[in-house]
């Protein structure tokens, strides 16, 4: 039975775990590194090599495999930490190795030379997962900022109301729902748009309160 397995871009690929991602390689091309590259194309990925390492690698891939040097850090395309694909860092077979180097480039998986060819397909598929696993994490930080960012302007916009017009939060809140749908908009985005001053506030003339309504109503009687 085929699995499904998401890419990076959210989209859905039948097959194994490793068909069809784009894996960039900017290793040295030694005989073993070419048996390396045999084994990850039997996966049916998209095997790019790079090489000599260019001064600044490309992002459009699922996966780099890189020869560790001091100065990677400055080729990979994005910051330490704020990875936009799976790092998978060989290291050399005899040499000295920066260990706050390998931590500040925050490889998804390491391999050291002379690299087996089953492990450079294990350790791929590890990089990659553990890249998946770090978006989704990051999609869930996103999604809470964006929650407590609303709730905060929300709470900013209900106190502009209750200062303007002296009503209370309750009914702060009702004008704020209402102002909202009158402009078919979410009560978070016209928040915002309060507290940022790109919606005009307070408006012309007040929106009406339920008090308001009780007195007309006491009127018409």
């Amino acid at each position: 039975m085929n699995s499904v397995i998401p890419s990076k871009n959210g989209d859905r690929r039948p097959g194994s775990a490793m068909q069809n991602l784009t894996i960039t390689v900017s290793c040295e091309p030694d005989a073993q590194m070419q048996a390396c590259l045999r084994e990850l194309r039997r996966t049916r990925a998209v095997v790019n090599v790079i090489w000599p390492m260019p001064t600044r690698l490309s992002a459009d891939a699922d996966v780099l495999i890189c020869d560790y040097s001091v100065g990677l850090d400055q080729a990979l395309p994005w910051l330490p930490g704020d990875a936009e694909a799976a790092l998978l860092l060989v290291l050399p077979q005899n040499g000295v190795v920066d260990d706050r180097v390998v931590a500040a480039l925050a490889p998804h998986a390491v391999l050291q030379r002379p690299v087996p060819p089953t492990l450079a397909r294990l350790a791929t598929r590890t990089a990659w997962s553990q890249f998946r696993y770090e978006q989704r994490l990051r999609d869930r930080i996103r999604r809470l900022d964006e929650n407590l960012r609303a709730i905060r302007d929300v709470e900013r916009a209900k106190l502009m109301i209750m200062s303007e017009y002296g009503v209370e939060e309750d009914e702060a809140y009702r004008q704020l729902r209402e102002l909202a749908m009158r402009n078919q908009l979410t009560v978070a985005s016209v928040a915002a748009s309060m507290v940022s001053r790109t919606l005009m506030w307070p408006p012309r003339e007040r929106p009406p309160s339920d008090s308001d309504e009780r007195r007309s109503l006491g009127r018409h009687r």
